[in-house]
């Protein structure tokens, strides 16, 4: 008698979307950015469509595989991160409430850092234990002002990679900014929405002083606008915020002062009042396109395969066509 061997349970796609939603992740932004351009109604309907779905859910969305297939199992993410978020008074934000509300936030930035980490050109060289004063020496060797082209210049030649990323589903926690170790080296991922090239440069100073000040040892650090006012810092935010007013607005014959209580968001329009009154302020542009345009000349594209490069690309708000033409017109002439 032969005997049967029973199929290992697997969900089907509509359930596997139905189980995504729970997680947060709502319809459109799963069809928009969890699938590839080529996806179909006409493909949905065919045998291979759940276990193709789950692999490009499981790669882009940083999601465990087994986890999305299993109905037994309750999906989860791929690596649950160590931590380190600003505290809140009267609440402990290390809780699991609080980092449940920004998991989904928190893992899909993650996946893009791991990306630009794997694919990025450039050496790291640590400025761990470099002051703001000496970074703004540095910068101001080549540059008149600590601008967010600056930044991004001094970020560059010492190999810590910048991306502004903000692909989140409706209505999920987010964050202004968050830096993280991945591949050897430091990343930087901006995540506000704004134009200003003021307001984001002072984020990426905050993480350079997350860097510099030897936070990054003790795991992920994120820089979060909606857990409510932040009337009571730690230290090492408190920190960071000093360090990036001093490397952005520290001038030599005049001394800012900045209350040690002052959150991300009210020391950022703090800086930008001062940048205002000492004329060091930028001009409104497209500084998140300016960032990614920036780092996406660092990245070696080719480096990934086809559905890597895709994500990545939709993730930064880049297109994919001239990034292949670019990629082509540097190749060397045989």
């Amino acid at each position: 008698m032969t005997q049967s061997i029973a199929k290992p349970k697997q969900v089907d796609l509509s359930t596997l979307y139905d189980r995504l939603r729970k997680l947060g992740f709502n319809q459109d932004f799963i069809f928009s950015n969890g699938l590839p351009d080529w996806w179909c109604e006409e493909y949905e309907a065919s045998g291979d469509a759940v276990l193709t779905a789950a692999a490009y859910l499981s790669r882009r969305f940083n999601l465990d595989l087994p986890s999305l297939l299993n109905p037994d199992l309750n999906p989860i993410f791929d690596a649950e991160s160590k931590a380190l978020f600003k505290t809140v008074k009267n609440q402990d934000a290390n809780d699991e409430n609080v980092k449940a509300e920004l998991a989904v936030a928190q893992n899909l930035a993650l996946r893009v850092a791991e990306l630009i980490a794997y694919t990025y050109k450039c050496q790291y060289q640590s400025i761990v234990g470099m002051t703001a004063k000496e970074i703004r020496a540095a910068i101001l060797d080549k540059y008149t002002s600590v601008t967010l082209e600056a930044l991004l210049g001094f970020c560059h030649e010492y190999g810590i990679p910048i991306g502004h990323f903000a692909e989140f589903p409706t209505k999920v926690k987010k964050f202004f900014g968050m830096v993280t170790q991945s591949k050897g080296h430091p990343v930087i991922m901006v995540s506000l929405c704004d134009l200003s090239p003021s307001r984001l440069s002072f984020i990426i100073a905050h993480e350079l002083g997350h860097i510099a000040l030897g936070h990054l040892e003790d795991g992920l650090i994120i820089s979060e606008q909606n857990l409510g006012m932040l009337d009571q810092l730690d230290d090492d935010e408190s920190a960071a915020n000093e360090f990036a007013a001093e490397l952005i607005l520290g001038q030599p014959d005049r001394v800012y002062y900045f209350p040690h209580y002052m959150t991300a968001e009210a020391l950022s329009e703090s800086a930008m009042e001062k940048s205002r009154r000492d004329r060091v302020i930028e001009k409104n542009s497209n500084a998140p396109q300016q960032i990614n345009r920036y780092l996406s000349k660092s990245l070696d594209w080719d480096s990934l395969s086809n559905d890597y490069r895709e994500y990545l690309a939709l993730a930064l708000g880049l297109d994919i066509a001239e990034i292949i033409e670019e990629s082509r017109n540097c190749l060397p002439v045989s």
